[in-house]
């Protein structure tokens, strides 16, 4: 459990039980892999390291957390499942990879807010499932090379949204995008619905 101060991975390490993540900060340059379900209602990752779900995570809570410039890895099939009305904020060049075969589950209508050059690294399946309002990546990159699926309200991107491969399937949702590009570069876009933009 983590409700304050600072943790330190220097090293690579292994949980392999739940972690609770209540708030304090979670920090250096080391690889924490868990196993178990990561669940996170306050605080931030911070550092050079890399923190790797197995077990999936629940994002929840009215409190913003914070990824500065961590790389945090949604893996092993796992769901990261954000609910709550805390915005999740990236600062420096943090990284979220939703790897292949993993789901990320937008069940809110909060947004991705960024400081740097934070990015969203899409392989496996982004889906905006709950919610008739917007979910937003605001200023955070999103890459997709899986699957987006909006399938309730609006997904908006304001900055650079580039698929390369995989798609974009509108299911009773909508698609919102402002500013920089709309790169499609490969794969496809499915289903019915609105792309404004």
């Amino acid at each position: 459990m983590l409700s304050g101060g600072t943790l330190n991975i220097a090293a690579a390490s292994d949980v392999t039980t739940t972690v609770a993540h209540s708030g304090g900060t979670l920090g250096g340059t080391g690889t924490l892999t868990v196993d178990g379900l990561y669940t996170w209602t306050d605080g931030g990752m911070v550092g050079t390291g890399v923190t790797t779900l197995n077990g999936g995570m629940a994002l929840s809570g009215s409190s913003t957390k914070i990824l500065s410039t961590r790389t945090l890895n949604n893996a092993n099939s796992g769901t990261i499942t954000w609910t709550g009305t805390g915005n999740l904020n990236f600062a420096g060049s943090a990284q979220l990879n939703n790897q292949s075969g993993s789901t990320f589950d937008a069940q809110n209508n909060q947004n991705f807010e960024n400081a740097g050059l934070g990015t969203f690294n899409n392989a496996g399946t982004f889906r905006k499932s709950v919610g008739s309002g917007t979910t937003t990546s605001n200023g955070a990159i999103f890459n997709n090379s899986g699957s987006v699926e909006i399938l309730a309200g609006t997904f908006a991107v304001n900055t650079n949204y580039t698929q390369t491969a995989g798609y974009t399937l509108l299911n009773g949702g909508s698609f919102t995008k402002t500013g920089s590009a709309f790169a499609l570069q490969g794969g496809e876009l499915r289903g019915a619905g609105t792309i404004t933009g």
